[in-house]
């Protein structure tokens, strides 16, 4: 079986939502964007709220590496995913086996943490675009809720499990920022690893550059994060100068919806680094979320 190449992952961790009970989602995609894989995992039940739950993917030529941490108990749960495109359009065979990432290329400190496997490993089946494929990871030790992964594989804009609670009009807190294909160049000099980067969408969207930080990007002001005004988005390209560097990027597809020209709000976080085995990483990481991430919320 001839697993897909993913050149994108993105993985948030968001708090455990009282109304939807979504703590984490996250995506990956070939270079061509022809498969896709994407995953909300959820609490049920959605209450209380639990801490120390993280995790993310590492994806490549062997298939996708999808892990959870649970810092209360030193557990690491998750699996491994191969997806193969059928010749029927629309269609994928999706095999799922044990978690082969080792501990040490998930957090600093592996000797104290243990990989516990999964209650039970979904069967090798066929899957059409849209379809839901539920995994149970495992249950709280503090809570008993379970923790479960929601999967959909096809979809360049991830379908989702349906939205809890009632209808509302739509409000620009809604509005989501799309970055395709981007092209980054700190003070002109261009940034080579964001070329690999496929894209990503969300009401809340910002990167990590190496050497530099998280950059959260905003149409909107968010004077309660702290947000400022830093530059402006035009059709597929934005800038903006914070802290003394000028970042600018260049899409494939519109960033914001309209044509007009629009103000661009940034919060940097210099000394952010992603979570990994020495806290560094060589090249660019996108994120993005439909709730604000947790250490926003913190503040």
């Amino acid at each position: 079986m001839k697993a897909i190449e993913v050149v994108l992952a993105v993985s948030v961790c968001l708090p455990a939502l009282a109304q939807t009970g979504i703590i984490m989602s996250g995506s990956a995609n070939n270079k061509d964007r022809t498969i896709h894989f994407s995953w909300e995992t959820r609490l049920d039940p959605a209450s209380p709220p639990v801490k120390g739950i993280g995790g993310g993917v590492v994806v490549g030529p062997s298939g996708v590496h999808r892990y959870m941490t649970d810092s209360s108990a030193h557990r690491i749960f998750g699996y491994d995913i191969e997806i193969e495109p059928l010749k029927q359009a629309g269609t994928f065979n999706v095999t799922f086996r044990p978690l082969s990432l080792p501990p040490e290329k998930i957090v600093s400190d592996p000797a104290s943490w243990t990989i516990v496997p999964l209650p039970v490993y979904p069967a090798p089946q066929t899957v059409r675009r849209g379809d839901t494929v539920a995994v149970d990871l495992f249950t709280h030790t503090g809570t008993g809720q379970k923790i479960v992964d929601y999967l959909h594989v096809g979809d360049w804009k991830p379908r989702g499990v349906p939205a809890a609670g009632p209808a509302r009009d739509f409000s620009v807190q809604d509005v989501e920022l799309r970055i395709t294909k981007p092209r980054i160049s700190v003070n002109g000099e261009p940034e080579e690893s964001a070329n690999s980067i496929a894209g990503i969408s969300g009401a809340w969207v910002w990167f990590y550059l190496p050497d530099h930080g998280r950059y959260f990007l905003s149409i909107l002001p968010r004077p309660e994060f702290g947000f400022r005004k830093a530059g402006g988005i035009r059709g597929s390209s934005l800038n903006f100068t914070i802290d003394g560097d000028t970042v600018s990027m260049d899409c494939d597809d519109l960033i914001a919806p309209g044509n007009a020209a629009y103000n661009l709000y940034v919060l940097h976080d210099p000394a952010w680094r992603p979570q990994g085995p020495d806290g560094s990483y060589p090249g660019v990481r996108f994120y993005s979320s439909d709730q604000p991430p947790q250490s926003l919320v913190r503040h």
